[in-house]
């Protein structure tokens, strides 16, 4: 046999592509080199590249460590009489079928979503019995009668496999992927043991842990030109038998093809091992002894221990970045953590610097495949604000149009109807409010145009609405059809093309995965509407969406399958926790370690040697960085890898280990990367002084009390108008109620301004079921609000019978105005009466309504609360429509809140607290008119406001730190 061998400390593919050049010579473009992933075929063929940019014809070169039939066509002919595999959607959903149908015989309710994710469970054992060469039907060798009931039950639901599954699979016409792949490969075999090959066949870099593999590489090594090429093993590692061993896949691979490890030989061309190799060996030894290491064995090795993820993932960011200060090297993140990957991309943008996991990122989770769930959710939930306005921002979403006016038309809509409480009736209630828009429209586009946009959208979404939103189960085939009608209608551009949402890779993997679902659907049974969006992110999840070209020419992100036989000049090596490298050694859902061991299973410690000849591969960089975190991202404490554990222990003997640990100040490097720079100067109470022309010659009462409060808040709202916007889909609350309520008085007294109507408490109860009708689909509104209403409905009724007898005209939410003359500008005080009574004499009374805490007495009189004070101003020196320099008779404040006292009412010595008012008001409006003055923040704190959504503005947290007293505000009226 022609075995080989390249050392961990050397970089596999050169070396290979030396030694390949040194025994063929012009003869390599007649071989065949089969590596175990399709990275390591590309980088080879980037290997055997010329350097100095000429061209030469490589050989043919296939990847046999994966599933994909394209990659094990090693000869195409041989796969004409066998049968096709089966699609990985239609034979998830065919699972699923099974296990609801054992879930309904053992009396338990069906549920999609279970079923699904049992379904994955399920293919990934039929999967590992199959890649093993193992029967369903030996689970009968397990002897279910001496096992306890739960594995009894869980052996009766296995029986699927060994029964009811081969039975749709000949119905199908199809087989098993992994029974494929098998088929293939020993018709392979057979070919070449048949007629051998001409040429030269070189396995590099494979460890053969599948049988079926490992018996063509059995056939390679008896070929006359047949040679295969390790990767580090070593024939005098100590306990290299051992599952958990890193050369225990090597030592179990010779053992299967029979082979003598003295015969394997050094590789042509591949460099001797350097002093790391003896740092290598120490991984496999439980009880390492370092003491003969040299300090050479630790040129270029790091070890770094970060307290959270976080920090770990800023570090590596760091590393990769520094790499690139040097021309031409290359540098590698290799993790098993997905997650730390995506943090380390997001940290190297920072740098400028875009890099892709080479793992891939699942379905789910590329645009594309987030747009599909997006809608799916949305068409469920009956088009909730918040869902409907995720799917409408996607950066896929045209709407038929160009993607800038439909940016436009989503803001207005947001603006409009989304922001605040949420509309009843869904995309109905939306068109209904949209069409009969409220009198405070604040958005930037009208309304009728707003309508008309967004009708072609439901209209476009109405059918898959309909179909998800009944509780009546609904065919899987027919809801994907309107799925894909919806997801049409949304990603066409102005020229009625869709190309964007199927651009890109992620939108390749799409585009082939739609027909496949579409196939898998057709005699699917009726599942609950509420199942649809789960079994598509179940399905979506399982496909990954791998980068077609490094999207860095330096820098890449690997997995720990993707880096085998990889090199760079500097490598990461990140997640170094057990659980995760190595892989949780659980035996899995459905066997414990007795019943694999019966049953034929390899171990599931094996797990453990592959991981750790993974991470041996990575000793070949002249960088090599260890990095873990004291806690997982959810904070719980991390436990090192056993591999670490050791490497730690073996430079531990010879005092190596404090030199290879990062030193503190790598620490203090990440830690000021991020840290808050402390402000050079205290922050002072802001108080700006805008000229006069931008101050305002239009005060409302209700402004007049923040004036007093709060200047910069006036100032904010005011000169700088801002508004704070509502929060999407908000909870209907006191301002919406208090709405209610006005609008609910306003109607009545607007159709009964004279004398009341036979049943004035009915008259009052139908007005304020009409303008409590917006809100009737939150549960407050008739659990709280209409008692509460119709208790102050009963007072108000009490109090009208009682002043209607006086012969009164009423008139309703009448605005008003009086000219302030301020030397020569003139300044508005302006208010809205809520209730306007015109005496028989003349008089008037002024009455407002409050749904909240009603002002006392003492408030109202002392200043404190003065808008219905401003208002009888306004009635004596200025006018409300036709009522001019009316005398006030009576100010009255009704509580409509349905709790406590009706009402508050100020009639006693009225025109001198007026005449009080007037002064002051003018001293404040004069005030704040000269622009010396400030409008400073929060000016007197016994008046301070409570927080609100402006505080941010005034940076209130930071100088309210120290107490203080702000120069100035002792001369504010």
């Amino acid at each position: 046999m022609s075995l080989w061998t390249i050392p961990f400390t050397t970089a596999f593919l050169p070396a290979l592509v030396c030694g390949l050049d040194a025994m063929f010579g012009e003869r390599l473009e007649e071989a065949l080199i089969l590596l175990p992933s399709r990275r390591a075929v590309l980088a080879l063929r980037e290997a055997l590249r010329p350097a100095d940019g000429s061209t030469r014809l490589c050989p043919r070169i296939q990847p046999i460590g994966e599933v994909e039939e394209d990659a094990l066509l090693l000869d195409p002919l041989s796969a004409l009489d066998l049968p096709p595999a089966i699609d990985p959607v239609r034979r998830r959903l065919l699972l699923a079928r099974l296990v609801r149908k054992v879930e309904e015989a053992s009396g338990h309710t069906p549920n999609v979503d279970r079923s699904m994710r049992l379904a994955g469970d399920l293919a990934r054992f039929l999967d590992e019995l199959q890649t093993e060469e193992i029967e369903p039907g030996g689970l009968e060798r397990l002897v279910p009668e001496d096992l306890a009931e739960h594995w009894q039950r869980t052996l009766a639901f296995l029986k699927i496999l060994e029964q009811a599954w081969p039975d749709l699979l000949a119905a199908e016409g199809r087989v098993d992927p992994a029974r494929r792949r098998r088929l293939l490969l020993e018709a392979q075999v057979r070919n070449w043991q048949e007629q051998p090959p001409a040429f030269p066949v070189i396995v590099a870099g494979v460890t053969g842990t599948i049988p079926a593999v490992a018996r063509l590489m059995e056939t390679v090594a008896a070929l006359p030109e047949g040679h295969l090429v390790l990767q580090g093993f070593d024939s005098h590692a100590p306990a290299a038998a051992t599952p958990t061993h890193p050369l225990a896949p090597l030592a179990t691979l010779l053992e299967r093809i029979g082979a003598d490890p003295a015969e394997v030989r050094p590789w042509p061309g591949a460099r001797a091992a350097r002093p790391r190799e003896l740092l290598a060996r120490r991984i496999g030894e439980v009880l390492p002894d370092g003491d003969d290491l040299p300090a050479a064995a630790i040129q270029g090795l790091t070890i770094e221990t970060w307290r959270e993820p976080a920090a770990a993932a800023v570090s590596t960011a760091l590393h990769l970045r520094q790499a690139m200060e040097e021309p031409d090297r290359t540098a590698a993140l290799v993790t098993t953590d997905r997650n730390f990957a995506r943090r380390v991309a997001i940290e190297l943008s920072r740098y400028g610097i875009v890099v892709d996991d080479s793992a891939g990122t699942p379905l789910d989770q590329t645009p594309p495949g987030s747009l599909l769930l997006l809608a799916a959710h949305a068409a469920v939930e009956a088009f909730p604000p918040a869902a409907l306005l995720a799917l409408l921002k996607h950066p896929l979403t045209r709407g038929g149009s160009d993607q800038g006016r439909f940016r436009r038309m989503v803001r207005a809509l947001e603006r409009g109807v989304l922001r605040g409480p949420r509309p009843a009736g869904g995309l109905d209630g939306i068109l209904a409010m949209l069409r009969d828009p409220d009198s405070r429209w604040s958005a930037p586009v009208a309304p009728e145009v707003l309508a008309e946009w967004f009708g072609g959208f439901a209209a476009a979404a109405a059918p898959l609405a309909e179909l998800l939103s009944a509780s009546e189960p609904a065919p899987p085939a027919e809801v994907l059809r309107r799925h894909l009608a919806l997801v049409r209608w949304l990603t066409t551009d102005e020229d009625g093309s869709d190309a964007e949402f199927f651009a890109r890779e992620a939108g390749a993997e799409i585009a082939q995965f739609l027909p496949r679902l579409e196939a898998a659907l057709v005699d699917e049974d009726p599942m609950p509407p509420s199942a649809w969006p789960a079994l598509l992110a179940v399905l979506m999840a399982e496909i990954p969406v791998r980068p077609r070209r490094p999207r860095h020419p330096r820098i890449a992100i690997r997995g720990r399958f993707e880096a085998r036989l990889l090199d760079a000049d500097r490598v990461v090596v990140a997640g170094l926790d057990e659980g995760a490298w190595p892989e949780d050694t659980d035996a899995g859902p459905w066997l414990n370690r007795a019943m694999r061991q019966t049953l034929g299973l390899p171990p599931v410690d094996a797990k453990i040697g592959v991981a750790g000849h993974d991470l041996l591969g990575q000793f070949a960089a002249e960088e090599l960085v260890l990095v873990r975190s004291r806690r997982d991202p959810t904070g719980s404490p991390t436990t090192p890898s056993r591999f670490l554990v050791r490497l730690e222990a073996a430079l531990r003997g010879p005092d190596l280990l404090a030199q290879a640990q990062a030193g503190p100040e790598r620490a203090a490097l990440v830690e000021q990367l991020d840290a808050s720079h402390p402000a050079t100067r205290r922050i002072e109470r802001p108080r700006p002084q805008p000229r006069r022309s931008a101050r305002p010659t239009e005060i409302w009462a209700t402004e007049v009390e923040t004036l007093l409060d709060d200047p910069y808040l006036f100032y904010v709202k005011k000169i700088l108008g801002l508004r704070e916007l509502e929060p999407v889909d908000a909870q209907a609350g006191a301002a919406e109620r208090g709405n209610a309520v006005h609008h609910a008085m306003e109607a009545y007294v607007r159709a009964w301004p004279d004398l009341l109507p036979a049943a004035p408490l009915e008259e009052l109860r139908t007005q304020g079921m009409a303008a409590f009708a917006r809100f009737a689909h939150y549960p407050q509104v008739t659990a709280l609000w209409w008692p509460r209403f119709l208790r102050a409905a009963e007072m108000v009724v009490q109090a009208e019978v009682a002043r209607r007898c006086e012969g009164i005209q009423v008139l309703a939410e009448r605005s008003g105005a009086w000219p302030v003359l301020l030397g020569e500008r003139r300044v508005e005080l302006k208010a809205k009466a809520d209730r306007l009574e015109r005496l028989p004499d003349g008089r008037v009374r002024i009455v407002d309504y409050k749904t909240g805490q009603i002002p006392s007495a003492r408030d109202v009189a002392g200043l404190r609360r003065p808008q219905i004070l401003i208002e009888g101003l306004i009635a004596r020196n200025g006018r409300f429509g036709h009522l001019a320099n009316c005398e006030v008779a009576e100010l009255a404040l009704w509580s409509l809140a349905g709790r406590g006292a009706f009402d508050t009412t100020l009639s006693d010595d009225l025109a001198t607290c007026l005449d009080q008012l007037e002064e002051n008001i003018v001293r404040l409006l004069a005030w704040f008119d000269d622009p010396a003055n400030p409008f400073v923040a929060v000016a007197k704190a016994e008046v301070a406001r409570r927080q609100d959504g402006y505080d941010h503005l005034s940076r209130v947290a930071e100088w309210t730190a120290e107490p203080e007293r702000p120069a100035g505000t002792e001369d504010l009226p």
